[in-house]
């Protein structure tokens, strides 16, 4: 299906609420003019390009393994986001291949909140994010600037060593708590989060920074919840070292509950739900453990 079928398509369907796009392997470009949908879901697909142009009841733009067209070296990707007045939930971006765009500006590792560079509707975000490769998690702070009242963050960890997307994949050096001291001021994270969810937590250095720069920061934060990555357990050594690193840490709410999960899968990978998803009743698409079904896809 081109893009100019789809776009026929979805002129024809004024009442349509819900579009779900799953195991496309053709590249088709993704762009959204409609009055009537609150949920839009890619899911294992090509997409070279998603752009919500009009949209003004959307509520949902959810992604996962969303990728680009290209070579598997070169798998970026535009997001883009213009008129969505009410968008609350938006994940996966995935930093180091998504090129992000609202409105008419591109968001680089440089930019700063504006009025031409937010969403301030977004009250849930999920990201897919390296953290300890500079020249990807260098764009996690933009993103996040771009978001500045969201009060419930997903973090999908991505192994540093694992080369699949976008020209940054070449990209080396690793961070530490000065990187992210730097990072200057983040709305979000120091006035709104209240709840930040890691999920394939390995136990590295880049891992245990960028919590501990959340925990010190996030003064309205209530929970952290960490999902360990398959083979461990909240009692094994990388739980404990956890632990230790975050008593040490100076938590901008000492009210704040740290939570400390077995991934409730049986395989490497957080498995991503769409059917559960695509569920306009559930209040959190991003939650994965309450999906028992067997409808899942594994990343």
């Amino acid at each position: 299906m081109t893009e100019q079928d789809l776009a026929f398509v979805l002129n024809r369907c004024p009442v349509l609420e819900k579009l779900l796009m799953t195991g496309c392997r053709w590249p088709v470009c993704l762009r959204t003019r409609s009055h009537s949908l609150r949920l839009v879901e890619v899911c294992q697909c090509i997409a070279p390009e998603i752009t919500v142009v009009n949209a003004p009841r959307l509520e949902r733009l959810l992604l996962w393994e969303a990728w680009g067209g290209g070579s598997l070296t070169y798998m970026s990707s535009k997001i883009k986001i213009g008129h969505a007045p009410k968008l609350r939930f938006l994940g996966f971006l995935v930093p180091g291949m998504h090129q992000l765009e609202i409105g008419n500006t591109a968001i680089k590792a440089e930019t700063k909140a504006s009025p031409n560079t937010i969403v301030p509707s977004v009250q849930m975000l999920a990201v897919q994010v390296k953290l300890g490769t500079r020249i990807e998690a260098r764009m996690l702070p933009s993103f996040l600037r771009c978001f500045p009242n969201v009060e419930t963050l997903y973090v999908q960890s991505v192994n540093d060593d694992f080369k699949f997307w976008g020209p940054q994949a070449a990209g080396t050096g690793k961070l530490n708590l000065k990187f992210w001291k730097e990072a200057g001021f983040i709305e979000c994270v120091q006035r709104h989060i209240k709840k930040v969810v890691l999920r394939e937590f390995r136990g590295t250095r880049s891992e245990l920074d960028f919590l501990k720069f959340i925990a010190e920061h996030a003064r309205v934060l209530e929970k952290m919840v960490i999902v360990l990555t398959h083979g461990h357990s909240p009692s094994d050594p990388v739980a404990t070292n956890l632990r230790t690193r975050m008593t040490s840490a100076k938590w901008a709410n000492a009210c704040c509950e740290l939570m400390i999960f077995k991934t409730p899968f049986a395989q490497e990978g957080t498995t991503w739900c769409y059917l559960s998803a695509f569920n306009l009743s559930s209040t959190d698409p991003f939650d994965v453990s309450k999906c028992h079904d067997g409808t899942c896809q594994s990343h």
